[in-house]
């Protein structure tokens, strides 16, 4: 799969890169709103796949998210976040949302599973704690 990663902390971006990467990925990195939005849209072709931090500094991983997909940037998504107060606005159900903590084969399996832009079952919230 070619997957973009957003995520404004650097040791968790490096890391989840990492273990995408050892998985058989390619995979892009991006750390915050602008980076990623610019990163989506340099693309020659649809992503297989987007996993965005929720809090990206300069912006929302939602709001990211909500931009990709209008442009189909992407066909599928996950938004993580440490967060636990936080739910899916309506118009992102189609959206898989885990908690932190998470691996990358937990993202990874979101990604698949309930992450589609438009094209899942709907709603698909994960959480794994360690």
């Amino acid at each position: 799969m070619n997957i973009m990663l957003v995520d404004d902390d650097e040791s968790v971006r490096a890391v989840l890169a990492r273990s995408l990467r050892r998985m058989g990925h390619a995979v892009l990195t991006a750390d915050s709103f602008s980076s990623g939005w610019e990163t989506a849209r340099s693309q020659q072709r649809q992503l297989d796949g987007v996993i965005s931090d929720l809090d990206l500094g300069d912006g929302s991983g939602d709001e990211l998210i909500r931009r990709m997909k209008e442009d189909a940037l992407a066909a599928s998504f996950v938004l993580f976040t440490g967060r636990l107060d936080y739910c899916l606005p309506l118009d992102l159900t189609s959206v898989a949302l885990m908690y932190k903590p998470c691996t990358a084969a937990e993202l990874l399996n979101a990604l698949r599973t309930g992450g589609h832009g438009g094209h899942g079952d709907g709603l698909a919230i994960l959480r794994f704690s360690t």
